[in-house]
């Protein structure tokens, strides 16, 4: 009977110390939430940038190399960017062209509605410098340009459904 009672408190502080040690990673994280710093980024300049012109688009705009870009337009998402001197492969209806990357993968440019408002077109071979933000390519995005009028038919939404994210341009300069 001894051993069934040594049993039986054993247990009991088992499970004490098992609510305990609950508890306190409970009250840790607690603490870590509260203790934590928002993390900041810091964006670091080229000095080379420095001198940019900004009658040559969004003076806000990070200048991104294309081989930079090329090795993954993803990781860019959502941020204002500028490539400079990028040569137009071809051209998808009024609003949209295809540059060339680096790793010979074709990157859709998409003409911002402001852009598109003020008459700016390109043509295959050209040379532009083009600002924009990185976005992924959805359904309901092909769709509204497909109800726009930005595409006009299957074949062009066949060719843009191609595309896993695009930039959608704000600054366009030939």
């Amino acid at each position: 009977m001894s051993d069934s009672r040594a049993h039986h408190r054993s247990a009991g502080n088992t499970t004490l110390l098992m609510v305990l040690a609950l508890v306190l990673i409970a009250g840790l994280f607690v603490w870590l939430s509260m203790a934590a710093e928002p993390t900041q980024m810091t964006v670091v300049e080229d000095p080379d940038s420095a001198n940019v012109d900004v009658g040559s688009g969004d003076p806000e705009a990070a200048e991104v190399s294309l081989a930079e870009f090329g090795t993954g337009p993803q990781g860019y998402q959502s941020l204002n960017i500028r490539l400079r001197d990028v040569a137009v492969a071809a051209t998808l209806g009024d609003r949209g062209f295809w540059i060339q990357l680096p790793n010979n993968q074709p990157y859709l440019v998409h003409i911002g509605d402001d852009l598109a408002a003020s008459g700016t077109t390109v043509a295959s071979g050209d040379t532009v410098t083009v600002s924009g933000t990185v976005r992924m390519m959805s359904d309901s995005t092909l769709n509204a340009w497909r109800s726009a009028g930005v595409l006009t038919d299957d074949l062009e939404m066949d060719e843009a459904r191609f595309a896993t994210s695009y930039l959608d341009a704000r600054f366009l300069n030939q």
